[in-house]
C-alpha cells in the first residue's frame, strides 16, 4: 500500500467510524421514546421521529460551521500558523453560539413551523413539539461540536473527532 493511500485512510476511517455513531443518538432517544406513554408508544415514537427530522432539516443550513472551520483551520495548519488555527477555532465557537442562541431565541416559530409542516395527528405534534422545545437547549453544544469536528480535521486529526463524536453520541 502507498504511503498517500495510507494516509487517506488514517483521515478517512475515523470520519467513517464517527458517522456511523450517529444513529445510535436517534435510536436510544426512540427507544426511551417507546417506554415513556404507556399506551401511547406509537404516537410517542412518531412524535420523536418528526422532531428529530425537524432538527435535521433546522441545523442543515448551519453545514458551513463544520466545513468553513475545517477549510480555514487546514490552511493555516498547513502555514504552520498554530495560533491562527486557536483563533479560527475561538472564531468559529462564538459564531456558533451566537447562531444557536438565534435558534434557542425563536425555538416557538421554528418548532411550530416544523410541525405544521410536518403534519400528523394532534397528539403526535403536541408531543413532537415538547421534545423539540427539550432538545433545543443543546442547539449550542450541537453547532459547537460542528466546529469542534471542523477543527481537528482540518488540524488532520479525525482521530479526534471521531473520539468527540463517538464519546458524544454513545
Amino acid at each position: 500500500m502507498k504511503a498517500l493511500d495510507r494516509e487517506i485512510l488514517r483521515l478517512a476511517l475515523p470520519s467513517i467510524l464517527a458517522n456511523l455513531s450517529v444513529p445510535l443518538v436517534g435510536f436510544a432517544d426512540l427507544a426511551i421514546a417507546g417506554h415513556l406513554h404507556e399506551g401511547a408508544a406509537a404516537a410517542s415514537i412518531a412524535a420523536v421521529s418528526v422532531g428529530a427530522l425537524v432538527f435535521s432539516v433546522l441545523y442543515w443550513p448551519f453545514a458551513f460551521l463544520r466545513a468553513s472551520t475545517g477549510g480555514l483551520t487546514a490552511q493555516a495548519f498547513g502555514r504552520g500558523d498554530a495560533r491562527e488555527t486557536g483563533v479560527i477555532l475561538g472564531r468559529g465557537l462564538l459564531l456558533a453560539v451566537l447562531c444557536s442562541l438565534v435558534l434557542v431565541v425563536f425555538q416557538w416559530p421554528f418548532g411550530r413551523l416544523g410541525m405544521l409542516l410536518m403534519g400528523g395527528s394532534e397528539k403526535m405534534s403536541d408531543l413532537a413539539l415538547r421534545y423539540f422545545f427539550i432538545r433545543i437547549w443543546a442547539a449550542p453544544a450541537t453547532m459547537s461540536l460542528m466546529v469542534l469536528r471542523g477543527w481537528f480535521i482540518g488540524l488532520q486529526d479525525s482521530a479526534s473527532s471521531m473520539w468527540t463524536d463517538l464519546i458524544v453520541n454513545l
